[in-house]
This record gives structure tokens, sequence and C-alpha cells, in this order.
């Protein structure tokens, strides 16, 4: 989790695009 606390914005995208693509399947 320490590479995440570098760098939350990518971590917070790739929670965005799953939720995303989720969310259109």
């Amino acid at each position: 989790a320490t590479r995440y606390d570098r760098c939350p914005n990518a971590f917070f995208s790739a929670i965005a695009l799953a939720t995303t693509g989720i969310f259109w399947l």
C-alpha cells in the first residue's frame, strides 16, 4: 500500500476505470 500512497491519483483512476468497466458490462 506504500506505492499507492505515493500515487493516490493513479490508484483512484484504477478504481474509477474498474467501476466504469463493470458498469458498462
